[in-house]
């Protein structure tokens, strides 16, 4: 007798959110699971929209509250057998906590919270409702991440001072993916995209980091760039982001060179 394929409901990922694209790829690999409901953004009318509008047929709620609640009146065959946040980092507690309150496993994309007081009520309410719940900390299990800790382990580094680890590229798409969903349309007072201004501007290697990297996260920056240069108020609000020095304004050309490869990264 076949088991019956798994039913997942997403709190986020709609309006072009990168992050859902990868965990996509994985629920659809092997036929054990399926997408069938979501809670796609935080505005519940755009939420359904972005439902009606999605590649494969899916069950649209306007918010996770209602996704959530409504799993008490559906069949055994139609709830879902768990629950996928990848919603923005201050957008996990929440959905997270109401899920194992409703006993729904989840799987959470990292970082699981915003702080240690928000995890520790996660791990109690996790144990205290017998709940599965899963973080996708994917590079733990990377080969280079446990050679690098057997490397410390060992001590063949001697001690170890500082440590200095990031992924810029990923970080660039967080933060095009948060001006879109919290910045409203506000080109000069986000700072969102004035983060995103700062770092192009003063990294001389962001087009190479990102043209390596993985081709979800470049073309989802590539995409997010075209919409940028493609919109008035956008343009019309960078000279805003540079000081306003002349030799500071006098970098105008170089970033919009900049923008202009991040947009062609996926070519």
């Amino acid at each position: 007798m076949s088991k019956r394929v798994l039913n997942v409901g997403l709190v986020g990922g709609g309006k072009g959110a990168f992050i859902v694209q990868p965990h996509q790829k994985a629920i659809h690999f092997d036929g054990t699971r399926r997408v069938t409901a979501a809670a796609l953004f935080p505005d519940p009318k755009v939420a359904l929209e972005e439902a009606a509008n999605w590649p494969y047929p899916i069950k649209g709620y306007g918010s996770y509250d209602e996704m959530i609640n409504d799993q008490k009146n559906l069949p055994a065959d139609q709830k879902l057998d768990y629950i996928l946040i990848v919603t923005p980092n201050h957008v996990h507690f929440d959905p997270a906590m109401k899920s194992i309150k409703a006993r729904i496993p989840v799987f959470c994309e990292k970082p699981l919270c915003l702080n240690l007081t928000e995890a520790n009520e996660l791990v109690k309410a996790v144990r205290d409702n017998n709940v599965p719940f899963g973080v996708s900390h994917t590079y733990l299990g990377h080969w280079t991440s446990r050679l690098s800790r057997y490397i410390v382990r060992a001590g063949l580094l001697g001690e170890v001072r500082w440590v200095d680890s990031f992924y810029l590229q990923g970080w660039l798409a967080t933060k095009l993916e948060a001006f879109r969903g919290r910045g409203n349309d506000d080109y000069r007072g986000s700072h969102d995209l004035e983060d995103v201004i700062a770092v192009v501007d003063g990294r001389q290697e962001i087009v190479s980091e990102v043209r390596d990297a993985p081709s979800d996260v470049r073309g989802y920056i590539a995409s997010e760039m075209r919409r940028l240069l493609g919109t008035r108020q956008f343009l019309d609000a960078l000279p805003g982001f540079l000081l306003p020095d002349s030799a500071s304004q006098g970098r105008q050309p170089l970033l919009r060179e900049r923008l202009n490869a991040l947009a062609q990264s996926d070519g």
